[in-house]
Formats: structure tokens, C-alpha cells, sequence
């Protein structure tokens, strides 16, 4: 299992006697169990439940990812450079991700194009209420990847067009003929 800590969220005084534990599981409700290894207890704890959290990866975030949201963590595409962040474009952590859980583990939205030093500004749909500055090429970093969305087939072409943008969002389009596509409407 993934090692975790105390989050920002932390009420549960000293069940964790200050160290480490394992999640042994995640139910759907946004509630994860986990073994302390300095105290020996097992509790549950909130990893999004009442928009709290009570636990921080102790290792890497992807594997956080990867078991507390199997069937629910988004999919990445591309990284987003600064030639493709344009507003309303879809996002989700890229490669070079280190901003902890600012977004939420899910997917935001660039509010503004990129700035002359590779940093543009993001919402994320689970930390509503404020945009947050990632690297887009800044300090050759990519914190971005386009959101997994099911690409479509251009009628023109024949190819698989990614949707990165979700319905009302925008337009996608398509590599070779370049039409733009309302999101929701075939192609």
C-alpha cells in the first residue's frame, strides 16, 4: 500500500503517534483505511469526503493516486506547453507535477494564456474559488497534461481527435484540416 501521513485536514489527535501508516483501502464515500505503523491503530480517514483531507502521501503522489482513485483518477494526454495553453483547455497533473493535492485529483481548466516565462494560471474543478500558477516550460518543467478525454473520429479525415476541452468549453481541432468542433457535436 501507499505510505501516508497527517493532512492538512487532520483531526484525529494522535492516532497516528506522529509517523507513517499504509492505506489498506479507499470505499466510494471519500473515506480510506489505514494501518499506523507507530501506534499500531487502524482507522479510517477522509481523502475527499466533507472536501477534507486527512491524509498526505508519504511516497510518491501517483501511487496515492493510483489506489485511492483506481477507477476515478483522470487520464493524461500530452504534456501542455505554453504554445497550447490557451484558455478553457482541459488539464490534468503532468510529468513534472509537485503541488501536492492542490488539484483536488482531478481535472481544472487554464483561465488565461501562458506567460513569457512558461507559468500559466489553472482552476481546478475540486479547489474551486482560486487559480493557481504551473510551469508550462518554466524552469523546463511541465506540470500539465491535456485531461484524458475520449477522442472522436474527424468526418474529414478519418483520424482520432482528442477532446481536451469539455462540452461549453470550447472548440477541439482537428490536426489536419484544423476545422473546429463545438464540444458534443459529432464530428
Amino acid at each position: 500500500g501507499v505510505r501516508v501521513r497527517r493532512g492538512p485536514d487532520w483531526q484525529w489527535d494522535d492516532q497516528d503517534g506522529h509517523g507513517t501508516g499504509v492505506i489498506l483501502e479507499r470505499d466510494h464515500s471519500g473515506w480510506a483505511s489505514v494501518a499506523w505503523e507507530e501506534s499500531g491503530e487502524k482507522n479510517s480517514y477522509r481523502v475527499g469526503q466533507e472536501e477534507a483531507y486527512d491524509l498526505v502521501v508519504a511516497s510518491s503522489y501517483t501511487e496515492l493516486i493510483a489506489v485511492l482513485y483506481p477507477h476515478e483518477a483522470p487520464t493524461a494526454g500530452p504534456k501542455i506547453t505554453a504554445a497550447d495553453a490557451t484558455p478553457g483547455t482541459r488539464v490534468v497533473r503532468g510529468a513534472d507535477w509537485g503541488w501536492g493535492l492542490q488539484d483536488g485529483a482531478g481535472r481544472g481548466t487554464i483561465q488565461g494564456p501562458g506567460d513569457s516565462d512558461g507559468w500559466v494560471k489553472v482552476k481546478w474543478d475540486n479547489n474551486p474559488g482560486k487559480s493557481f500558477p504551473h510551469r508550462v516550460g518554466g524552469d523546463g518543467c511541465y506540470d500539465l497534461a491535456f485531461a484524458g478525454i475520449q477522442p472522436v473520429t474527424c468526418r474529414v479525415h478519418h483520424v482520432l481527435v482528442p477532446f481536451t476541452k469539455s462540452p461549453g468549453e470550447g472548440s477541439n481541432v482537428c490536426d489536419q484540416c484544423h476545422n473546429r468542433i463545438p464540444n458534443g457535436d459529432p464530428m
